[in-house]
C-alpha cells in the first residue's frame, strides 16, 4: 500500500531512523519507537547507512527466508499478498499455493538447503489452508 496517491512513493531513512515517502513527506514507520540496540555497544540510534551512531558498526538484519523472504517485498506489500489480491479467484490463488509447495518440495536441497525447502514448502500448505478456512467462513456467512 503507497502512502499517498502519487505512483512514484519511494521510501527514504531520516537521520533518526524513521522510514517517510519522499514524495509526500509522510512517516511510514517511526524505527526509533523500537529501540533497536546495537550489538557491539547498546546504543539505539542508527543513521540512514544502519550504521550505529556511537560507534559505526553497520547493524546486521536477521533474514527470515520462509516466512518473509525481504527480496518479496516491494515497499510495504509481499508478493504472495499481491497475488493473492490479484487472483481472479480464490481457487486460483488455491492453485498457486498447492503448486508453489510441490516446486519446494520437487527441489529441495537441489538450490537452497533441503530443510529451508521444506520449511517454505509447508508455508505455502498453511497458507493454501488459510485460503481455504476463509473461502468456508465467507461462504457460511
Amino acid at each position: 500500500m503507497l502512502c499517498c496517491e502519487t505512483s512514484n512513493c519511494l521510501n527514504f531513512v531520516d537521520k533518526e531512523g524513521d522510514i517517510f515517502c519522499e514524495s509526500c513527506k509522510i512517516r511510514i514507520e517511526k524505527l526509533s519507537d523500537k529501540k533497536q540496540k546495537c550489538e557491539n555497544c547498546g546504543y539505539e540510534k542508527f543513521d540512514s547507512d544502519k550504521k550505529c551512531v556511537y560507534c559505526g558498526i553497520v547493524k546486521i538484519e536477521k533474514q527470515d527466508n520462509v516466512n518473509h523472504p525481504s527480496h518479496y517485498n516491494r515497499g510495504k506489500v509481499e508478493c504472495i499478498d499481491a497475488l493473492e489480491s490479484a487472483s481472479s479467484s480464490p481457487e486460483g490463488f488455491q492453485d498457486h499455493c498447492r503448486l508453489t509447495a510441490i516446486k519446494y518440495l520437487y527441489r529441495a536441497g537441489a538450490k537452497n538447503d533441503a530443510l529451508e525447502d521444506a520449511k517454505k514448502a509447508i508455508w505455502y500448505i498453511n497458507r493454501y489452508i488459510k485460503s481455504l478456512e476463509d473461502k468456508n467462513k465467507n461462504s457460511k456467512s
